[in-house]
């Protein structure tokens, strides 16, 4: 197994040491965000003169490259790395050399363990918020296509009287027209200012076009009067 830890030692790591620190199983999933942070890490490491721009170029060419490799399937993310950090970087002083030794100056593991963290759920704030919004648009057409439709009410498992639809189709809470206050507040904590532009420079959390919801939401028409039942 490829560790970036261990040098010191003069016997061989027992298997089950292997095994318990490996965490590859289920942090591969992070290969882009691993990526994409350390081609900023490179880009910043130029920048300040730590590399040359001929080092930069070739680092970012072959992260690149990795990224381009597993996303077609010609490499494969397998359990003989301990960690996604360690598949990357042993691939890229596999492809590049010796400059590919120089991607972890000035970073310590924590941080990019910190870093991936936070863009994976940037990501994933941004997808599931999408797909609440089409949910909730899907919820808000059954209530109008059903406004006069009545279905049987339980409470407590017990038959009670009948209902029309669009109370039961209850959408979850929103924050103004947005979709979610949790994903709202997680959005603001985990995406910078710029990243998506506010709606309004006094709020992060001012819903975007691609929250918003139809107005339909708030004024659904009544249902008309349920008839006498015979008993």
């Amino acid at each position: 197994m490829a560790t970036l830890w261990g040098g010191r030692f003069t016997k061989d790591t027992d298997s089950q040491v292997y095994a318990f620190n490996a965490s590859i199983g289920f942090d591969k999933r992070l290969y882009k965000q691993d990526i994409e942070g350390s081609i900023a890490h490179v880009v910043m490491l130029a920048k300040q003169g730590i590399l040359t721009s001929q080092e930069r170029d070739v680092l970012i060419k072959g992260l690149t490259g990795i990224r381009e490799d597993v996303e077609a399937g010609r490499l494969v993310i397998d359990e003989t790395y301990e960690d996604i950090h360690s598949f990357v970087e042993a691939n890229l002083i596999q492809r590049v050399g010796e400059p590919g030794k120089k991607l972890h100056t000035g970073r310590s593991r924590n941080d990019q363990v910190a870093l991936d963290m936070r863009l994976y759920t940037r990501a994933q704030v941004l997808s599931t918020d999408g797909l609440l919004k089409e949910l909730m648009t899907v919820i808000l057409d059954t209530m109008e296509a059903n406004v006069e439709t009545y279905m049987p009410g339980f409470t407590h498992l017990q038959k009670a009287q009948p209902t029309a639809t669009p109370p039961l189709c209850r959408l979850p809470p929103r924050q103004g027209n947005g979709v979610c206050p949790t994903l709202a507040g997680t959005r603001a904590r985990h995406l910078p200012p710029c990243w998506p532009p506010p709606a309004s420079p006094d709020s992060l959390d001012a819903p975007d076009e691609a929250t918003q919801l139809p107005r339909t939401a708030l004024t659904l028409p009544r249902p008309p009067p349920l008839p006498l039942l015979s008993l």
